[in-house]
């Protein structure tokens, strides 16, 4: 255990350190990216929305629903037996549903925003330091020396060998 003197020291190097490494975290970290992809976002939803709405309002798709509802409740309410007698305007209330259906799913995929097609946002640049703390392309020597340097001690490792 270090003398109770160090105490203070470790808490000073621990809170020095933390220091330095918000800061240089700090300057990559683009405050406005969330915001500006939220924007972006916004605008792609709405676009979605409309396209939604333009789709939701086919009409003759829910004509068609009300017809094809009435229908089977007519043959339920009847004898099964003549269920086969309503087969052939079930199968043509079908066709065309469905025709309708894939026309609707088609002009949707046709009509569909590309993400592609959007300037999403990207981080600004970071501001890269000229000579970082650490520099991973130093070798040992060279990064105990500009350490020592950022210090403020004179200190200089080729020189002791």
């Amino acid at each position: 255990m270090a003398p109770p003197s160090w105490t203070p020291l470790r808490r000073y190097a621990r809170a020095k350190c933390a220091e330095i490494l918000v800061k240089e975290i700090e300057r990559y970290y683009d405050d406005d990216l969330d915001d500006r992809i939220r924007e972006t976002a916004a605008e792609v939803s709405q676009e979605l929305e409309e396209l939604n709405v333009t789709a939701h309002s086919e009409t003759e798709i829910e004509t068609l629903k009300r017809e094809y509802a009435a229908l089977v409740k007519r043959i339920n309410t009847q004898l099964r037996p003549l269920a086969k007698q309503y087969q052939p305007e079930l199968q043509a209330i079908a066709a065309r549903y469905n025709a309708i259906h894939e026309s609707v799913a088609q002009r949707l995929n046709d009509e569909a925003p590309d993400p592609d097609g959007y300037d999403w946002p990207e981080p600004d640049d970071g501001d890269e330091d000229a000579d970082p703390l650490f520099d991973s392309r130093r070798g040992y020597v060279e990064q105990m020396d500009n350490y020592k340097a950022f210090q403020g001690k004179a200190y200089c490792a080729a020189q002791m060998t």
